[in-house]
Formats: C-alpha cells, sequence, structure tokens
C-alpha cells in the first residue's frame, strides 16, 4: 500500500515537472524569437 503512494506521488512529481520544463522552454523560445525580431 505504501508502495502505491511512493508510486503515485511520483507520477504527479514527474508530471508537474514535465509541465514545468514545457513552459521554461516555451518561454525561452518566445524570448529568443522577440531578440531575433528585435534584431532585424
Amino acid at each position: 500500500h505504501l508502495a502505491q503512494n511512493i508510486s503515485k506521488s511520483h507520477l504527479e512529481t514527474c508530471q508537474y515537472l514535465r509541465e514545468e520544463l514545457q513552459q521554461i522552454t516555451w518561454q525561452t523560445f518566445l524570448q529568443e524569437e522577440i531578440e531575433n525580431y528585435q534584431n532585424k
């Protein structure tokens, strides 16, 4: 039963990290796009 709880929270952590990563890469991407646009 304890192992079930651990794996469940582990999955939730992974999901959270994946969403965080997507946001970070998206923000970085936008930042670079804006800089490229301004440099033209």
